[in-house]
């Protein structure tokens, strides 16, 4: 194994290895030898499985490696927003905050080379971009660095080649003007991405687009009370309040209704349904057969 390997330096103690606290060391530790012995197609055959069990669980909208699929999911729940159309519309990500967000990612290998460059920009129809760099090891996330649209075009170069504007890997973007380090978000985002589980498909076929989209996105953050009730209707606070006596329960009635039709289908999308008890299967024969 070569000593400089990503495997080796996690082992050395190289300070990727705790990005993600007990997640990219137990990815990195707990390899089986037999990956090094695997014949090639072996291991294609195992990485296709593995690929398509995380397509299946909606973490990556293509069966192409990964990783860009992986960046633009952990900004979409950061930013407690919504993942664009695949066919691509100029940005990647509809923030909470109604920015649209375009994501750039590389996975970056302890020594690069000084002209790896980001995936060129050929349309600025975004209003920031964050560039993520993940770990070749384990996926986790090396930094993420959001820059506006005005800054990218400031600091990127155009290639006739790539017919588009690149940013290079090497830059300090945390010096940028504009710059916002969003590391700790995504590296929250992905920690949460251990909790999705392949969603139960009479359930996606039961609900609404819209609801099944809604179960990948993250809580909101917290907000600041402003006096008013937030279940809209109109009435005053005590100070530090956000709702008046079970007004909180009245509105997050209503968002379920809206969301998920009930209560039962909004459990149903974020618990294990309970197996249906024996009573209830002939109940259903018998209305099936009737």
């Amino acid at each position: 194994m070569s000593p400089r390997s990503p495997r080796n330096n996690a082992a050395r103690g190289a300070p990727w290895a705790g990005w993600v606290p007990g997640y990219a060391a137990h990815v990195v530790d707990d390899r089986s030898a037999s990956l090094r012995t695997a014949a090639v197609t072996a291991l294609l055959a195992q990485f296709a499985d593995i690929l398509g069990e995380l397509y299946e669980r909606g973490v990556v909208r293509t069966r192409n490696t990964p990783a860009g699929d992986l960046a633009e999911l952990l900004v979409a729940r950061a930013y407690n927003g919504r993942l664009a159309a695949p066919s691509g519309v100029g940005w990647d990500v509809w923030a909470g905050d109604g920015r649209r967000i375009e994501v750039a990612c590389r996975v970056v290998q302890p020594r690069f080379r000084p002209s790896e460059s980001y995936a060129p920009f050929r349309s600025w129809e975004f209003d920031a971009c964050v560039f993520v760099q993940l770990d070749p090891a384990s996926y986790a996330v090396r930094s993420a660095v959001e820059l506006p649209v005005a800054t990218v075009q400031a600091i990127s170069a155009h290639s006739e080649w790539a017919a588009g504007h690149r940013v290079r890997v090497a830059q300090d973007l945390s010096v940028a003007e504009g710059a916002r380090d969003v590391t700790a978000r995504l590296r929250a985002a992905l920690v949460e991405l251990d909790r999705v589980r392949r969603p139960d498909p009479g359930l996606q076929e039961a609900l609404p687009f819209d609801a099944v989209e809604l179960t990948v996105v993250p809580p909101h953050p917290e907000v600041e009370p402003t006096g008013t009730c937030f279940c809209g209707c109109g009435e005053p606070t005590a100070d530090g309040r956000h709702f008046l006596t079970s007004h909180d329960r009245k509105a997050e009635a209503a968002v379920i209704r809206e969301h998920y039709g009930s209560i039962a289908a909004f459990v149903a999308a974020h618990r294990a349904v309970p197996p249906m008890s024996q009573a209830s299967a002939r109940s259903v024969a018998i209305k099936e057969t009737s």
